[in-house]
């Protein structure tokens, strides 16, 4: 059965533009209405559940601005660190625009793990991989959607080529390939040919 099928669909009043009730805000973005940003004394701020997120929700549609990576190496570290890697040299940020910089970048707060909550669809759709109870922290693995290696991560350079295998025990290789962003995906099929 195609992952897909199993995607609960978003429902019109669902949708949010802007979610100050919950200390979460970004411009034109998706984020489900049971998230909450909490702060840590010891640690970064982290994004965890205020109520259940059933197993196929979508978490959060990352949105931003679409850059090359030479525009990126242009950038303030603490941006290029809040990158989401859409494609080898494609990266999308929260703002071109400084001043628009302040909303919440989803990117930087869902906490990173090697066994998430939630995976990546497409290139920048995070769904839940199971169901998320209340007060659990949401976390995806930034290797799935990074092959550069982000200085602000625990993600390494080509993390994928250890993350897919791992993923296709428990879900087959299409399966793995599903819950790794799309052009990480086609990179490893083309590498993979041969094999």
């Amino acid at each position: 059965m195609p992952l897909n099928e199993n995607l609960k669909p978003l429902k019109e009043d669902t949708l949010r533009i802007h979610t100050s009730k919950t200390g979460l805000h970004k411009e034109n973005s998706f984020l489900n209405d049971n998230l909450k940003l909490v702060s840590k004394a010891d640690a970064p701020p982290t994004v965890v559940a205020t109520g259940p997120i059933e197993k196929g929700e979508i978490v959060c549609i990352f949105v931003g601005d679409v850059i090359t990576k030479k525009e990126l190496d242009q950038l303030p570290k603490d941006v290029q660190c809040e990158s989401l890697q859409l494609a080898p040299e494609i990266y999308q940020i929260a703002s071109k625009n400084p001043k628009n910089r302040e909303a919440f970048d989803a990117a930087e707060y869902f906490g990173h793990s090697s066994t998430p909550n939630t995976f990546l669809m497409g290139n920048n759709v995070l769904v839940a991989g199971k169901d998320i109870k209340k007060g659990e922290e949401v976390t995806y693995d930034y290797g799935t959607s990074d092959t550069a290696g982000n200085p602000d991560t625990t993600s390494k350079l080509d993390a994928y080529k250890t993350i897919i295998p791992k993923l296709a025990e428990e879900y087959g290789v299409q399966g793995a390939l599903d819950r790794v962003a799309q052009y990480i995906a086609e990179k490893w099929k083309q590498e993979n040919k041969a094999s």
